[in-house]
């Protein structure tokens, strides 16, 4: 879990006008993390504040692996 907080003070839009606002940002970042084995894992991730995400990211590792008694 994590919590991320801004505060942006003395922002002036006088001389620039794409200048950011005097406002306070916050955003709550919850994430779950399931490994199957040493070969796959998957994590789930869901933040809330300005903006509402909802991140699904599989790994697979394909490669050496040890051998096969034939």
């Amino acid at each position: 879990a994590r919590f991320d907080y801004l505060k942006i003070q003395g922002s002036d839009a006088t001389f620039n006008t794409h200048s950011i606002t005097n406002d306070t940002i916050s955003r709550s970042t919850l994430g779950l993390n399931f490994s199957g084995s040493e070969f796959s894992s998957y994590k789930l991730e869901s933040s809330w504040g300005p903006e509402k995400k909802i991140f699904l990211q599989a790994n697979f590792t394909i490669g050496s692996h040890p051998a096969h008694s034939y």
